[in-house]
């Protein structure tokens, strides 16, 4: 079977352009592949019933492109069939062929590191959110032992992870740390405690 080449951008124009089965048929692999492969590479994909409430007219949300620090994520192979390509497929695959060969010879790019938690408080929470596969709705979870409970939209996950190190470094500074106990964060200042988790009758997400 051929191999089709596609950038994170690419794959994630193509599965918001039309309903999954096209785009997987296109590629000539099953809907179920192409979704565990969006999940692998953390690419949005639209919610079960999108195209059908588009269709009605009624209000959809589509989940903004977020850039990922992995840089193996950002590079899909494909194998699949080529027969019968849809044409919105083949533009974008002719596309990307068309990139790659206008991209600069020489040494491959340096790979870009994993961003670092300076806190070791929330180090833990910090690897579950980036290792998490997001469920339908986009949001991963951080919860079990020496983790904060969080749970977050994908999209938000490295910028929740950046307010948490801050909140962590201001508090070390004052002798103080944030405690995980495994299903919310906790800050001690006896005889006070601050506590705070998500509501397990409706998690809280965060879609900024």
């Amino acid at each position: 079977m051929p191999e089709h080449e596609l950038t994170r951008r690419a794959m994630y124009d193509l599965v918001w352009s039309q309903p999954m089965t096209k785009v997987a048929e296109g590629l000539g692999i099953s809907d179920v592949a192409l979704k565990k492969i969006c999940d692998r590479h953390r690419v949005p994909t639209p919610e079960r019933g999108y195209w059908a409430k588009k269709a009605a007219g009624k209000p959809t949300k589509q989940v903004p492109f977020h850039g990922t620090a992995d840089p193996q994520h950002e590079h899909i192979s494909i194998h699949g069939s080529q027969q019968n390509l849809a044409r919105e497929v083949k533009e974008v695959l002719d596309q990307e062929r068309q990139r790659r060969k206008a991209l600069p010879k020489g040494p491959p790019a340096p790979v870009v590191a994993e961003p670092t938690t300076r806190s070791t408080s929330i180090a833990a929470t910090a690897k579950a959110l980036r290792s998490a596969k997001p469920d339908r709705d986009n949001v991963v979870r951080a919860s079990g032992p020496g983790r904060c409970g969080i749970e977050v939209s994908v999209a938000s996950a490295e910028r929740v992870i950046s307010i948490l190190d801050a909140l962590a470094r201001a508090l070390e500074v004052r002798g103080l740390s944030i405690e995980s106990p495994g299903s919310h964060m906790r800050i001690a200042v006896a005889p006070d405690d601050l506590t705070c988790g998500a509501d397990r009758k409706a998690p809280a997400h965060s879609n900024h």
